[in-house]
């Protein structure tokens, strides 16, 4: 199987003060082939700093599943990645997410959190996404990253498609 290209979805919102790192580390890593920033209506400045960075810009009503699904549906790469602006991609995050989607069963999945400065309160999200794995096998993980963005393959899991219509 040949490295699929990844497309990094990125809802914002306001989100001029995180989002150049954000995208800075998404392209770090050589498998991101575009990221799309989705804007809801920001007005401080989001999407003139999105075009700047060299994003693809589409813009949407604030609603982040639906920016999210608007950017899926646009996107070109054979692989989605949905990623919050305040999320940082180590550089082996898509070498990781294309190792774990070798596996033809693997169709979507998501990472542990990993927070930079984490309160008590995040701490917790983290235990709770623990006792999710370990319990309920609810979240499949590949690796250790900082943040939790989900993929899917495209080839094989159109939006809105069903497992069983896929």
């Amino acid at each position: 199987m040949s490295t699929p290209i990844i497309s990094v979805i990125i809802p914002t919102l306001n989100e001029v003060r995180e989002l150049s790192e954000a995208v800075r580390r998404a392209r770090a890593n050589p498998e991101v082939g575009e990221v799309i920033v989705v804007d809801g209506g920001s007005g401080d400045g989001t999407p003139e700093l999105a075009a700047q960075l060299n994003c693809r810009l589409l813009t949407s009503r604030p609603s982040r599943g639906g920016q999210m699904r608007l950017g899926a549906v646009q996107a070109r790469g054979e692989v989605v990645m949905l990623l919050h602006a305040d999320t940082w991609l180590p550089a082996d995050a898509g070498r990781a997410l294309t190792r774990c989607l070798e596996d033809e069963a693997v169709v979507a999945g998501g990472f542990f959190k990993d927070f930079r400065d984490p309160t008590w309160f995040m701490r917790g999200s983290r235990a709770r996404c623990a006792l999710r794995l370990r319990l309920g096998r609810r979240i499949l993980a590949c690796g250790r990253w900082a943040g939790w963005p989900w993929r899917m393959r495209r080839s094989r899991l159109r939006p809105g498609a069903s497992k069983s219509s896929a």
